[in-house]
């Protein structure tokens, strides 16, 4: 695993912590800054239960449609799937850390 991927994966398990914001503020520049922004962004409204739910297709939809970033109805097609493909990532990773600490939390019972 990359320490990129490392990084990530901590900070998706730990989403409130300052320590993994700074890591990742700090970290190299991404190729394409608008889509990570917008993620985060969009990050905040994601249903909360017992587990991280999706980001919403309204909220994706209504980001994209946001006059000021004046993009073509293509354009919004790309960023919804760009987003949720960010989106699955980021829960498939937040679902296997909390798995995994599930089964450490266990084994020290």
């Amino acid at each position: 695993m990359k320490a990129g991927q490392k990084l990530l994966r901590e900070a998706a398990a730990q989403p409130d912590n300052p320590f993994y914001h700074a890591q990742l503020a700090n970290a190299p520049k991404q190729e394409h800054p608008f889509y990570y922004d917008a993620f985060w962004n969009l990050h905040t409204e994601r249903q909360v239960g017992m587990a991280q739910g999706p980001i919403p297709d309204s909220a994706i939809k209504a980001y994209a449609a946001d006059p000021e970033l004046q993009l073509t109805n293509r354009e919004r097609w790309a960023f919804r799937d760009i987003i949720r493909a960010m989106d699955n990532t980021y829960l498939n990773i937040t679902a296997e850390t909390a798995k995994t600490s599930t089964k450490a939390g266990k084994k020290g019972r």
